[in-house]
């Protein structure tokens, strides 16, 4: 369940302001060592010409593909990178 914060103000490093940068961007905001999750191979399934590669990306985004993307992500320690 959320937790109600009504009336306090959200952290202000969540916000950006003004024009950045791509590399202020990554070093900021973007985590690149976290653990890539069904979301990331679903998007990056629309990027990718290679069918074979398109399948296995979309695979891993499958609920039935929860198994086999828990293995290649979680067990081998592996990253957006």
């Amino acid at each position: 369940e959320p937790i109600v914060t009504e009336g306090v103000p959200p952290p202000a490093e969540l916000f950006i302001s003004g024009p950045q940068t791509l590399l202020s961007l990554a070093r900021s905001h973007w985590d690149f060592w976290s653990t890539p999750r069904r979301f990331f191979f679903e998007q990056l399934a629309h990027f990718t010409e290679d069918e074979v590669q398109k399948e296995r990306l979309e695979y891993f985004a499958s609920g039935e593909g929860r198994d086999d993307l828990y293995d290649y992500c979680q067990k081998q320690g592996r990253s957006i990178l």
